[in-house]
């Protein structure tokens, strides 16, 4: 992966935007949906390209708004439909490339690197959480133990285990996470590794994550006393931990 339009002046980035999306409009003008696309003749002509909403996908379930054949179609993924008809969303080859390319980036500017170990703790099948993150770190060269999200216990012994050096997941469930540590009697310098990717200047060391974690348990609680109930159950969607300055964390907490 090319790591040179990560600092290429906001000039050429806008040149090759307007191409994508040009080459974009001109593809979406061969099916019927897409015939009345404006032309775009620079980045500001963006205001005159219509929304597509969640409306549109529904009303068009399952697969009603596809721009290429059906047999270009690897992979389906969709919403869970709780707020009506779910949203289905088709990716062809070069779609699930470019997702992976899109995911790796965003995992080098956290500080991954190849030959690390990525906990995924992000859900898999229809939700995009953990297979985007899945391809990414392997887009990049990193080992990915896929343990999806729940049995926390057997999330504190891989940790242990496969020496994590880097967990994906949402920052609730790290609170789960955290309390079977410590039901599991592991010690904080038994996740050495776990912190050796985090630059001094905003490391978090074990001890305080499971300090930090008591304190949200605690305020969280205090102000939502009906989460108490629901504290040993993880989502069912899952999104990654940020990790931050102790003082910006008892800064937000505060």
């Amino acid at each position: 992966m090319s790591v040179r339009i990560e600092h290429a002046p906001r000039t050429v980035l806008e040149t090759l935007q307007l191409e994508r999306l040009q080459e974009l409009l001109a593809r979406l003008r061969r099916v019927p949906r897409g015939e009345g696309l404006p032309q775009i003749e620079s980045l500001a002509d963006l205001e005159k390209l219509p929304f597509t909403v969640k409306d549109d996908l529904r009303a068009t379930y399952p697969l009603g708004m596809l721009a290429v054949p059906r047999d270009q179609l690897r992979r389906i993924h969709a919403s869970s439909g709780t707020g009506g008809t779910p949203t289905v969303v088709a990716y062809t080859e070069h779609d699930l490339d470019v997702w992976s390319k899109v995911m790796a980036r965003c995992l080098a500017m956290a500080g991954l690197k190849a030959g690390m170990v990525v906990h995924n703790a992000y859900g898999y099948g229809l939700f995009t959480g953990g297979l985007g993150f899945h391809q990414g770190a392997e887009r990049l060269g990193a080992l990915v133990v896929p343990v999806s999200g729940g049995v926390t216990a057997r999330q504190a012994t891989l940790l242990r285990d496969l020496e994590a050096q880097v967990l994906c997941c949402t920052p609730s469930y790290a609170l789960h996470i955290a309390q079977g540590l410590r039901e599991a009697g592991i010690e904080p310098d038994q996740l050495k590794s776990f912190l050796d990717t985090v630059p001094d200047r905003d490391r978090i060391d074990a001890k305080q994550l499971h300090h930090y974690s008591d304190i949200l348990l605690d305020r969280v609680m205090r102000k939502q006393p009906a989460l108490l109930q629901h504290i040993s159950d993880p989502p069912p969607q899952l999104d990654r931990i940020p990790i931050g300055r102790p003082a910006a964390l008892n800064k937000d907490l505060a």
